[in-house]
C-alpha cells in the first residue's frame, strides 16, 4: 500500500490555503463593488427624479433661472428627503447652445468610505 509523504501533504495544504485566500479576496472585492453599485443606483434615482421635476416646471419657474447654482437638497439613502443626509443634490441652469434653450445639469454627490467623494451628473436641454 502506498501512502502520501509529509512533503506532499504540506505542498497540497499550502496550495489549498493559497486558493482559499484568493477566493476570500475575490469575494470581498465583489461585495464592495455591489455596495458601490447600490449607491450609484440610488444617486441615479435621485438625479432622475429631480431632472423630471425640472422638466415639468414652467419655463419661468425660479428653479430654472439661468446663471446661478440651485440647491443643495439632501436625501436619505432611501431617496426620500427625510432621515440623515446621504445624497446631496444641486443643479445649474445655463443658456443652451440654441437660442431660447437652457442647459440643465443635475449633480448628486455622496461620500463613500475609502473611495471618498463620489459624483453623478445628468445633463439635458430644454426650451
Amino acid at each position: 500500500m502506498k501512502a502520501f509523504s509529509l512533503i506532499e501533504v504540506m505542498i497540497a495544504s499550502a496550495m489549498l490555503g493559497i486558493g482559499v485566500a484568493a477566493l476570500l479576496t475575490a469575494y470581498g472585492t465583489a461585495s464592495g463593488l455591489g455596495g458601490h453599485q447600490e449607491r450609484v443606483t440610488g444617486a441615479l434615482h435621485v438625479a432622475e427624479a429631480q431632472m423630471e421635476n425640472l422638466l415639468l416646471r414652467f419655463p419661468d419657474s425660479p428653479d430654472l433661472s439661468t446663471g446661478s447654482a440651485h440647491g443643495p437638497l439632501t436625501f436619505a439613502r432611501t431617496g426620500q428627503p427625510t432621515g440623515p443626509a446621504f445624497y446631496t443634490l444641486t443643479w445649474t441652469v445655463a443658456p443652451g447652445p440654441i437660442p431660447r434653450t437652457r442647459r440643465i445639469e443635475v449633480t448628486v454627490t455622496w461620500a463613500e468610505g475609502q473611495r471618498g467623494a463620489q459624483t453623478l451628473s445628468l445633463v439635458t436641454h430644454r426650451s
